[in-house]
């Protein structure tokens, strides 16, 4: 492959912004003139001025990769792209935050957040992704959504219904962070304080935080909510007497004196302290050992209240991360005074208002995706280049190898090649994210969420099975489904301009500019051997292979990698 084919790929023109724009008559879920009037205050604080507004192409390509994981098809770009509604914008998140791919992709995230892309054994993902998924369909409310992964109970898969105990899949959660019977239920203590507080109380497991005031009891006043937490197997028998692993049932084993209220842990001089359930912010004098007492229920409603500070902030600031590519208060899960955030009135904000939405995910979703902030170019000014903090451009974003597979699907197609096309690409998404652990040096405890672009992924993108795939001109896919339309038409120039075109919005969600069609006319002319084609099957014969060439720069190019 020449290296003039990778400078194929270029980037578009980008349209200029002025200042916060004026209110419009719009509905109440599209007024993001709050978010906009707090962002530009920032920014004239700190002499900002904001990167210029992102395409049309750009938007709809991030949106797309934002909220449903993937990029949109080169018709479903086109459309927006050419579209002259003034609403277009709104309309287009709408459409996506219903889109069938919506629910699917952030169960994904969920999932891997939760537990993880490759759990224990007695881990059932499929059956935490279905629970999540319904619950993203349903637009539960946040607060509800983390209230029943805290409390859940029942069986982790379906098998469980034939043993008759009840079904959950959300009990997979807690399942996978029971930790071992010497430190009981410390992975559940942490992930649960920094994915829904956003907190990091695991740095007072061992010892007092040296840079607040949390103590070691904090860690442990946490812990003790989970320690009438049980795990349960059960299994079946082969014919042969061999034991089958069937599922794990989560219970509450019922308190039976006030002493199961307390917990004990190890201080750094070795003496033995005892702990009750306590909250981040005090003891609990209200919590009495009575067997009907469920320390879980009690954790869940501290956790979800409207009083606790730390609930709403917390996700507020992981959607703004996801979305931005940076929290408002950085790390995403280190939230607390000696941590300030870079914007104290917008999270502030954020958080009041999502809890007077009652906790709804898709209108948060909404109103980040509308602001200013997300419709900058991430090309940056002289004035903000050296902003990482402010949100005064678009970051640059690695996908994940979720969203890269599957933006490779939709762009060519290749799930729809051969009659077991949609296994095979299963089967391609399950190597590929084995390679991602391999091939970049993932351990199991600290998987990597994007492509670092290194020498092995690039290697493994240009030359591996998935993109072979990708541009091959096999039935069904994206360079094939073109190829037969251009059989049927004899305007063979014609159709060479429009293939190219579709190569472009396909992989990078726009129309080529004028350099990039002088460099695609070299590699097509250059196919030509002998007399020019006299129809559109000779055509066919001398040009595919070019245009395989141009779609695999496309798909190997930093534009197609990066969400930007």
């Amino acid at each position: 492959m020449t290296g003039s084919l990778l400078c194929l790929v270029g980037l578009g023109a980008v349209l200029p912004v002025g200042g916060a724009q004026k209110d419009e008559k719009k509905p109440v879920v599209y007024d993001v003139s709050w978010i906009d009037r707090l962002v530009h205050d920032r920014w004239a604080e700190s002499k900002l001025k904001p990167s210029p507004a992102a395409t049309d192409g750009e938007f709809v390509r991030r949106a797309y990769l934002d909220i449903v994981g993937h990029v949109p098809t080169a018709q479903e770009a086109r459309e927006y792209i050419e579209s002259k509604d003034k609403d277009k914008k709104g309309k287009l998140i709408g459409r996506l935050l219903a889109h069938e791919d919506y629910p699917k992709y952030w169960a994904d995230i969920w999932s891997n957040l939760l537990i993880g892309r490759s759990p224990g054994r007695d881990i059932n993902r499929a059956a935490l992704q279905k629970y999540l998924r319904d619950c993203f369909a349903a637009n539960k409310p946040w607060h509800k959504m983390v209230h029943e992964l805290l409390t859940a109970t029942g069986g982790s898969t379906e098998y469980a219904i034939k043993m008759n105990v009840p079904f959950n899949g959300a009990t997979n959660f807690l399942l996978a962070h029971l930790g071992d019977r010497s430190m009981p239920n410390v992975p559940a203590t942490s992930f649960a304080t920094r994915l829904f507080l956003g907190v990091q109380v695991q740095c007072t497991q061992c010892h007092d935080h040296p840079f607040n005031d949390r103590k070691q009891d904090t860690f442990w006043g946490i812990n003790a909510f989970f320690q009438r937490m049980k795990k349960e197997e059960h299994n079946d028998y082969s014919d042969t007497g061999q034991r089958i692993f069937r599922f794990a049932e989560l219970k509450d084993a019922p308190m039976d004196s006030g002493e199961d209220l307390f917990v004990r842990y190890e201080r750094r001089n070795a003496l033995i302290e005892v702990v009750p359930p306590r909250w981040i912010e005090g003891d609990l004098k209200f919590l009495e050992s009575r067997p009907d007492l469920n320390l879980r229920e009690e954790l869940a409603k501290l956790i979800t209240s409207p009083d606790n500070k730390f609930f709403a902030q917390a996700i507020v600031n992981r959607m703004w991360g996801h979305f931005l590519g940076r929290g408002i208060v950085h790390p995403l899960d280190d939230l607390g005074e000696h941590n300030p955030p870079s914007n104290p009135e917008l999270i502030g904000r954020l958080a009041q208002n999502f809890k007077e939405s009652n906790y709804d995910l898709k209108r948060l979703i909404t109103w980040i995706t509308l602001s200013v902030p997300y419709n900058l170019s991430s090309k940056t000014t002289a004035s903000n280049k050296e902003d990482d903090q402010l949100f005064s451009h678009y970051p640059l974003k690695q996908m994940s190898p979720e969203q890269f597979f599957d933006s490779l699907m939709v762009a060519s197609q290749a799930n729809k090649v051969g009659a077991k096309g949609w296994e095979d690409a299963e089967k391609m998404k399950t190597d590929l994210q084995r390679q991602f652990t391999t091939v970049f040096g993932n351990d199991e405890n600290t998987e990597a969420d994007t492509f670092n672009g290194t020498i092995p992924q690039a290697l493994l993108l240009m030359n591996g099975n998935v993109i072979q795939k990708a541009i091959s001109n096999e039935k069904g896919s994206f360079i094939h489904t073109r190829v037969e339309e251009i059989e049927k038409n004899k305007r063979v120039k014609a159709q060479e301009v429009a293939l190219l075109n579709d190569l472009y919005l396909a992989a990078v969600s726009r129309y080529p500019n004028q350099r990039e069609k002088v460099l695609a006319a070299q590699v097509l002319d250059a196919t030509l051997t002998g007399a020019k084609p006299k129809n559109s099957q000779e055509w066919i014969a001398s040009k595919v292979a070019a245009f395989q060439d141009i779609f695999w720069a496309l798909l190997n190019s930093s534009e197609f990698v990066l969400n930007h």
